[in-house]
């Protein structure tokens, strides 16, 4: 299920299930994506974004970085359950196995420290 803010997310390229031979290419487009959610942060949830960890773009194109794009997915999830389509994410979630709930709580949890309002 991918749900997104199709207003804020509206011109972003289709995402092909195989990734570029360029690393710059997808690095290019990291930094894109890197920028709307940093832009969702701030104009949609109202949050700010100077305490949000910086993944390293460059790492997750050339490296292929587990422990960065990781850390770009903690970000992408915490603004999936604050958007307003939460219910449905929060539904989702609630339909998979607990541990992995428990995972993905522990992800939110690590972004919403830093940057998350209580």
């Amino acid at each position: 299920m991918v749900i997104s803010d199709s207003e804020h997310f509206r011109n972003t390229p289709q995402v092909s299930t195989q990734p570029p031979d360029n690393w710059p290419l997808r690095f290019i487009t990291l930094k894109r994506l890197f920028r709307l959610i940093s832009q969702y942060y701030t104009e949609v949830l109202r949050q700010p974004t100077s305490a949000i960890d910086v993944p390293d773009l460059q790492a997750i194109a050339k490296d292929y970085d587990v422990g960065q794009t990781l850390a770009l997915c903690r970000l992408t999830i915490a603004i999936a359950v604050q958007s307003s389509q939460n219910q449905k994410i929060i539904g989702g979630i609630q339909q998979l196995k607990e541990s992995d709930q428990h995972a993905l709580m522990r992800a939110i949890e690590t972004v919403r420290v830093f940057c998350i309002p209580p």
